[in-house]
């Protein structure tokens, strides 16, 4: 859920002076629809989630600088789930939404080992990383 915390920060201080500013963040296998929150791993079913969805996009618009550089990876196990095993890669790309003010560099995983607990391990993640935050070329060893 640490996501899920990163975005409630960035709805909450991104345009406070107090406190830090979010230049770059990257979001591994995050779930970005709202009702994920609501429940854990129960799977919710709002019969008005679309507008749900437009009204957390447009409040996270107003909230969030524009110049703020967004990263979002996820995974897709191909195994008919539409998902890394926990997180569903709709879910994930929402992001593409919920950040439309700002650059958003987004990224698929697929296959067995686009895994909810293995991407962090994966060195494709770590050359996608290493390029958007510090400009690094070439592979990450």
């Amino acid at each position: 859920m640490g996501g899920g915390a990163w975005v409630s920060y960035l709805s909450s201080y991104a345009n406070n002076p107090e406190y830090p500013e979010v230049q770059k963040i990257v979001f591994l296998a995050v779930p970005f629809y709202p009702e994920e929150y609501v429940n854990g791993d129960q799977e919710v079913d709002l019969e008005n989630a679309n507008a749900i969805h437009t009204k957390f996009a447009k409040q996270m618009e107003k909230r969030l600088k524009s110049t703020t550089e967004i990263m979002i990876i996820g995974g897709n196990l191909e195994d008919g789930s539409n998902s890394d095993g926990e997180v569903k890669i709709d879910s994930v790309m929402y992001g593409k939404k919920l950040f439309s003010n700002q650059y958003v560099e987004a990224h698929t995983l697929t296959g067995p080992t686009a895994k909810h607990s293995n991407m962090h391990e994966l060195p494709v993640v770590d050359n996608y990383v290493a390029k958007f935050l510090w400009g690094f070329k070439g592979s990450v060893k």
